[in-house]
C-alpha cells in the first residue's frame, strides 16, 4: 500500500529467476505505483535475487543513467521529490531532502525510487 504514496520516478531491476523474492511481487510494485512514476522496468532474464548485474554491468549502467536523466528532467518539471529506497524487508529507509554536498540542479542523485 505504501507504493501508491510515491511522488518519484520507479525503477524496478527484478530478476524474472528470483525465487526469495518471487517476480509477480517485483511486476506488482510497479503496477501498484501511481502513474507518472512507473519508470520502464528492466526485467533481467535469466537472473535471480542476487545475480541480477553478473555479466550485466555495462546493461546496468545504461539503464541506470537514462533513469537519473529520466529523475532530472522529473526535477527540472519542478516536481516534489523523496528518496525511497529498499533492500530487502528489514533495510528500510526514506530521506527528504537530504544533502549529500551536490549543488541543485545536480539532485539526480539523490532523488531515485529504486526497489
Amino acid at each position: 500500500d505504501r507504493i501508491k504514496g510515491i511522488n518519484v520516478p520507479l525503477f524496478v531491476i527484478h530478476g524474472e529467476n528470483d525465487m526469495e523474492v518471487m517476480f509477480k511481487h517485483g511486476a506488482g510494485l510497479l503496477e501498484a505505483a501511481p502513474e507518472g512514476c512507473q519508470y520502464e522496468p528492466w526485467w533481467v532474464p535469466g537472473r535471480g535475487h542476487n545475480d541480477v548485474l553478473f555479466g550485466n554491468e555495462s546493461e546496468f549502467i545504461r539503464r541506470m543513467a537514462a533513469y537519473l536523466q529520466h529523475v532530472t528532467q522529473f526535477h527540472e518539471e519542478g516536481r516534489s521529490l523523496e528518496i525511497h529506497t529498499k533492500h530487502h524487508k528489514n533495510n528500510k529507509k526514506k530521506v527528504k531532502n537530504q544533502d549529500y554536498g551536490v549543488q541543485d540542479k545536480d539532485v539526480a542523485m539523490q532523488q531515485v525510487a529504486i526497489v
